[in-house]
């Protein structure tokens, strides 16, 4: 945990949580935010392209592959206030290519959101707006 002291000051601590999630917008960081990534676990799947051929004579197949492909991501995301759920749907409507970047590690990817958008609205209040759509891995913009 970083420490934070400067001279003639009372010396403190704080926690830099690495649970955060954000989601920019490289052409206009204005729009970027803060969002809840939903579940103990967050799963990408990734795939190559290949063909097997067996010809006669041959006891073992003879595998042609194409490049892995980027991530493929199922994105579960809750939103607090109609606010914040507004300015994900900026983003999303903006059809921009995004960067979903974790806290302050490494895990980033530039995505393209998914062309299909599932909405859920809880009945309590205030309410909680559940999202969940797909997401592809993309090249930087």
């Amino acid at each position: 945990m970083p420490t934070f002291t400067s001279g003639y000051s009372t010396s403190g601590s704080g926690t830099i949580t690495n649970a955060e999630w954000w989601l920019k917008d490289p052409q206009d960081a204005s729009r970027n935010i803060t969002i809840d990534v939903t579940g103990d676990t967050f799963d990408t799947e990734t795939t190559e392209e290949r063909a097997s051929y067996k010809p006669l004579g041959r006891r073992t197949p003879i595998i042609v592959a194409d490049v892995v492909r980027g991530e493929e991501f199922s994105l579960h995301l809750e939103f607090t206030t109609r606010a914040s759920l507004d300015a994900f749907e900026v983003l999303r409507e903006s059809q921009r290519v995004l960067l979903l970047q974790r806290g302050f590690t490494n895990d980033q990817w530039y995505i393209r959101l998914g062309a299909t958008r599932r909405l859920s609205m809880t009945s309590h209040d205030p309410p909680l707006w559940r999202v969940t759509m797909g997401a592809d891995e993309v090249d930087v913009p």
